[in-house]
């Protein structure tokens, strides 16, 4: 009996030491698991993956007559698409230029909005009517100044008496003249390119500039004031041109004459390398207007200028789609580049003689066939797509 109890007990503990293995094993697999579905930081999540094809472009608005250019207004793109139709040249910088110039090939507009304009005039006049009171104010002191001197010239003691009426008359024209500094402070710490019409709480409250501004001063020159209308020009620009770029020709056009779509058949050239830094905002030439009146000697400096700083952002062309057919239907097919094959001659590894095979490949539907360059740059693109080198 005792030895039946002996072995129960050590039955007992091996059970529960077998358990006991059991629950730490467990608990193992458990804490191994959750560190697998914990996020590692050293992954990069879907929403972080940056689309190659994403770029920025922006426009930006030049006033013809007290020049003062409106902040850039950016605006994303998957793709920059160039009309075919409008432009006379045949060479994609030409197209590119059109449409992303800057200022350079600047689109003329009418009946533009300017408040800066309003600011100067306004400032211009209260400056006008500021050297008037100045002017007064310095004549009545130059007659009060010369009749007192009279006064004392002559007998009796009269220059003695005060004259109430040039004193009031100085104090009166000196507040007038604090007034008119007080709102010369004022428009001159105007923002031209604050937009009035945005309400932050949507109130439909009037938001004039005295109540933006936080002026109460009784700065009559704000109140009211509208923009004034000119003429003006309107740029565009490449601000964060993108790692892929995708550039769509748009060869379908609507054609007066004939009263339906047609398809623009011209020939574009396209670069196998194309530098498109020139297109670009807060470059050198951005924000210069064509026809302006420059010394030889800025010519001169800005070519020095250009010459030791290259800036060149460069693209290689990597595809090309092009359409056969009408405007109406058809068929796609690509030429894209293709991995770089040497291959030996008959001679073996000693022999200097080496075949290269054509970097590109023309694809449609089942069929591959291999092009060389200038094979590429005789078909008639519809699309290119240009990978970053840098």
């Amino acid at each position: 009996k005792k030895h039946d109890e002996n072995t129960i007990d050590y039955t007992v503990q091996v059970v529960l030491a077998q358990s006991c293995e059991q629950e730490h094993s467990t608990q193992d697999m458990i804490e191994t698991e959750c560190k697998k579905k914990e996020p590692d930081d050293s992954i990069t999540s879907f929403d972080s993956i940056q689309n190659p094809f994403d770029g920025w472009s922006g426009s930006t608005i030049k006033c013809s007559i007290c020049h003062h250019v409106r902040p850039i207004r950016s605006t994303p793109f998957l793709g920059l698409s160039l009309p075919v139709a409008t432009i006379q040249s045949t060479f994609l910088q030409d197209f590119l230029a059109a449409e992303y110039g800057g200022f350079q090939q600047a689109e003329q507009v009418s009946d533009v909005q300017c408040m800066s304009c309003a600011i100067l005039k306004k400032i211009n006049e209260l400056e006008e009517e500021n050297l008037l009171v100045t002017s007064a104010i310095s004549s009545v002191q130059r007659r009060k100044r010369g009749r007192h001197a009279q006064q004392q010239c002559n007998a009796g003691g009269v220059g003695d008496e005060k004259d109430d009426t040039n004193d009031d008359t100085i104090v009166g024209l000196l507040k007038e003249s604090q007034q008119i500094d007080k709102e010369l402070a004022a428009l001159k710490a105007i923002d031209p390119d604050t937009d009035e019409n945005d309400d932050d709480d949507n109130t439909g409250e009037s938001n004039d500039l005295c109540d933006y501004y936080n002026i109460h001063d009784n700065c009559r020159s704000l109140n009211g004031m509208s923009p004034l209308r000119c003429n003006a020009y309107k740029a565009s620009f490449l601000i964060r041109p993108p790692k892929v770029l995708c550039i769509h020709l748009q060869r379908r056009h609507y054609d007066m004459a004939c009263d339906r779509m047609v398809k623009v058949m011209k020939y574009v050239d396209f670069p196998e390398v194309l530098d498109v830094s020139s297109y670009c905002a807060f470059r050198t030439n951005s924000f210069g207007q064509k026809n302006m009146n420059v010394s030889i000697n800025d010519v001169n400096e800005n070519l020095k200028k250009l010459s030791s700083t290259k800036n060149e952002i460069s693209y290689k062309l990597m595809s090309v789609i092009e359409h056969k057919g009408n405007a109406f239907g058809g068929h796609y097919q690509t030429y894209r580049r293709t991995r770089k094959v040497d291959v030996l001659g008959d001679e073996g590894m000693s022999s200097p003689k080496r075949e290269y095979q054509p970097e590109w490949a023309l694809v449609s539907d089942e069929s591959v066939v291999l092009r060389t360059w200038s094979d590429v740059r005789r078909c008639r693109a519809y699309m290119l797509f240009y990978v970053a080198i840098s």
